[in-house]
């Protein structure tokens, strides 16, 4: 598991830490979560979040969140996510409260530790 939380996610150096972790744990679980500060709902019109989903996609790590993450007054965006590779039946969502400008994200996965 590994969490990040950045200004501004540097997709060299998180790729770098992709290789590192995801070469030697091929068939471990991986969980990426955190604040990644790009916006995936803007994948089709943005290169780095097109560049940044395909290199997850190609570490096998698929993102558990599909619904704004971040809801300020005039628009809604999706920082915030969970990316995983195990393949296993999970639920994962976003907690509706008030505690931050973010909305908390979440999954449940039933796997062996």
């Amino acid at each position: 598991v590994a969490c990040i939380e950045h200004q501004v996610v540097v997709l060299k150096h998180l790729y770098r830490i992709l290789l590192i972790y995801c070469k030697g744990f091929v068939q471990r679980n991986i969980f990426v979560c955190g604040d990644f500060n790009i916006d995936l709902i803007k994948w089709e019109e943005h290169k780095l979040t097109l560049d940044f989903l395909n290199m997850m996609f190609n570490f096998g790590l698929w993102t558990m969140i599909d619904r704004p993450s971040r809801i300020p007054k005039d628009s809604a965006i999706l920082i915030d996510n969970i990316f995983k590779n195990v393949c296993s039946q999970s639920l994962s969502g976003l907690l509706i409260n008030d505690i931050s400008d973010h909305l908390p994200v979440f999954t449940i996965s039933n796997m062996d530790i």
